[in-house]
């Protein structure tokens, strides 16, 4: 892969490589157009795997808000920004392994591209930690030089040659740093421009007071300080007057409502009240065991008395770790997020106490269910029990139907054989009153016969029963044709037989169920119109309304008729036993063909029903199942 625009660039800022400072150049859209030498070591990525692509894809960081607000000046050609270690996290963190903990100036400037003169951020990185080390070490031999000079109580030529000896020192020191003045001079002064100018409040505090304080204590270790300390709260109070606030930026004095330093440091003490005791007591702990920085939250107020919640952060400047001399400490207002997060916890409580209510409402609405389902359990064991008893009731009354049928069968024999015999040897001698009492006795008789093999026919559907088996109702039907062949010539009816499915059913009863209602059909004709007969099924598949209990697929068979209609009044009287709808004047009949349709229907799992209009007639839907899987009958 080339970049032949990158590379072009790039030779624009070769001169950089010379420069004892690692640099590195962004476009707008973030790509690298050019990577110094000293940024490769330090990070150990090289300039061809680089050059061309986003930073963002080995620093996702540069993607941050903070970030980009600040650099969006520079790539429009404004002024220069500053990220220094001391505030802010490291550009670029180092991938060196044993590497000490180095401090970093970088400055951003905008500088223009010689290809098409957009404008670009130039990262200038400066390794600021040997000038905190030198300026130590200048300090430390200018206290050691005095101290010598106190300690000899010399003549004058013994203090001209220490004077020259310390001369000569000084000197030496000074060569050495000679080379480096401007550059710390270019350095304090950026640290004071970065002070005054980053967007926080920042307090420079002295802590060496306290740190002499600590030294004379008579304890051993951190957990005897933070004993000491937590007994004593007169003692933090005297501690916390001794620090000494050097510098506050404007931010500073602006988030308070102060004018000057010292008006801020009178009446806003950085640790007030038992919250700031309690936060000065975890800082100096910090401190004692080498931590470099430390962070805490604690409510503050304005000069104006008006409530802040402020998020503190410390930090031990290059320098000071073993004098505690300057200690940055940086405050941000986070009210709006501390309101937030009240807001949040309350809002959270609330919805604790909401979950709680639920709960208990949700607790007493399983009792109750429960004791609805023991309530529902005792019902449904009583219905049991009472469909137990009505199946046994009803067996007993089948068999008491069948019995009494064929009890009587005998007597109304005898009855009819001594009327055929009166009628052959006496019809002579009665008059014609006689005649019409043994004609009505005989008729009597015929009626009561029939009723009696009707009665028979009812109890016997499920006495009599035969087992489910795989029938062809097409077979069935056919038969049944057969048989009402008469009756179909002689009403001159008319038969049409669609397609019929083969289910699991009892033969003889599905041949009695089709003989009833296609005789119906024939038989309760309009006069002058000769009876059509329609038979046709529907198996319904796929749909749980048209399933049984058992989860079965069902098929549909109509018979309908063109007949003399029946009214909806009497839709479910004439499925029950001996009711009739018309004389027997007008249609033979006991009245109870439709009844044994119903329970030889209900015996097989499905179910009858009837649509139908006067003079319209009538419609006869059964409803089936294709597969028999309850207990064979």
């Amino acid at each position: 892969m080339t970049y032949t625009g990158v590379d072009t660039s790039a030779r624009q800022f070769e001169i950089l490589d010379h420069l004892p400072v690692g640099s590195f150049v962004l476009k707008e859209n973030y790509s690298v157009v050019f990577w110094s030498s000293s940024v490769e070591r330090w990070t150990k990525i090289q300039r061809e795997d680089i050059l061309g692509r986003p930073i963002t894809n080995f620093y996702p960081h540069f993607s941050d808000s903070s970030y980009a607000k600040r650099l969006e000046q520079v790539f429009q050609g404004g002024p220069p920004v500053v990220f220094s270690s001391i505030l802010h996290k490291t550009l670029l963190p180092s991938s060196l392994t044993n590497v000490p903990q180095r401090l970093h100036d970088t400055v951003v400037s905008s500088i223009r591209l010689d290809s098409d003169g957009t404008f670009c951020a130039l990262f200038a990185i400066q390794d600021i930690t040997q000038f905190f080390h030198l300026l130590h070490d200048y300090r430390l031999t200018r206290d050691q030089a005095i101290e010598e000079m106190l300690e000899h109580k010399s003549t004058g030529e013994e203090i001209q040659r220490i004077n020259q000896k310390l001369g000569r020192r000084i000197i030496q020191k000074t060569a050495a740093l000679a080379q480096r003045t401007a550059a710390l001079v270019a350095s304090e002064d950026r640290y004071r421009s970065l002070f005054e100018n980053v967007p926080v409040a920042i307090w420079e505090v002295n802590f060496a007071k306290v740190l002499k304080e600590i030294q004379v204590l008579p304890i051993e270790n951190e957990q005897d300080i933070r004993r000491f300390l937590q007994n004593d709260p007169l003692l933090v109070s005297n501690w916390i007057e001794l620090l000494s606030i050097e510098k506050v930026n404007k931010i500073a004095l602006r988030m308070y409502g102060a004018n000057d330093k010292n008006t801020l440091v009178k009446r806003i003490p950085l640790y007030s009240g038992k919250k700031g005791r309690e936060i000065f007591i975890e800082k100096i702990l910090a401190l004692i065991s080498g931590e470099i920085s430390f962070a805490a939250e604690y409510p503050s107020a304005t000069l104006k008395g008006e409530r802040l919640y402020v998020g503190m952060s410390a930090l031990i400047a290059p320098g000071s770790e073993h004098s505690w001399e300057k200690i940055l400490i940086s405050v941000r207002d986070i009210s709006v997020q501390k309101s937030a997060e009240l807001a949040l916890r309350d809002a959270h409580h609330k919805l604790e106490e909401r979950v709680r209510q639920r709960t208990a409402e949700l607790s007493q609405a399983n009792h109750s269910l429960k004791e609805k389902i023991i309530e529902h359990k005792a019902t449904e064991q009583e219905l049991q029990k009472a469909m137990a008893e009505l199946e046994r009731s009803n067996t007993a009354l089948e068999q008491f139907a069948s019995i009494a049928s064929h009890d009587l069968k005998e007597p109304l024999r005898k009855v009819k054989t001594f009327g055929e015999r009166l009628r052959v040897k006496y019809a002579e001698r009665l008059d014609e009153r006689g005649l019409d009492y043994l004609s009505r006795m005989e008729d009597a008789t015929s009626r009561m016969e029939i009723l009696i093999n009707d009665l028979l026919t009812l109890s016997r559907v499920t006495s009599k029963a035969q087992p489910f088996q795989s029938i062809d109702l097409a077979k069935i039907c056919g038969e049944v044709l057969r048989d009402l062949e008469v009756l179909i010539e002689k009403n001159r009816g008319r038969i049409e037989v669609g397609h019929l499915p083969v289910i699991d059913a009892d033969a003889l009863q599905m041949r009695q169920l089709f003989q009833n209602l296609i005789g119906n059909a024939l038989k309760f004709h309009r006069k002058e119109t000769p009876p059509t007969v329609k038979i046709y099924a529907e198996t319904l598949a796929g749909n749980a309304e048209h399933k049984n209990d058992f989860n079965n697929e069902m098929c549909r068979i109509i018979i309908e008729d063109n007949g003399i209609g029946i009214d909806e009044t009497y839709f479910e009287r004439i499925f029950k036993p001996f009711h009739r709808l018309h004389t027997r004047a007008e249609y033979e009949g006991s009245g109870i063909g439709l009844a044994v349709c119903q329970k030889i229907v209900q015996r097989h799992g499905g179910k009858i029903e009837v649509l139908s209009e006067p003079e319209r007639g009538s419609k006869f839907i059964i409803l089936l199942p294709v597969k028999q899987i309850r207990k064979k009958q």
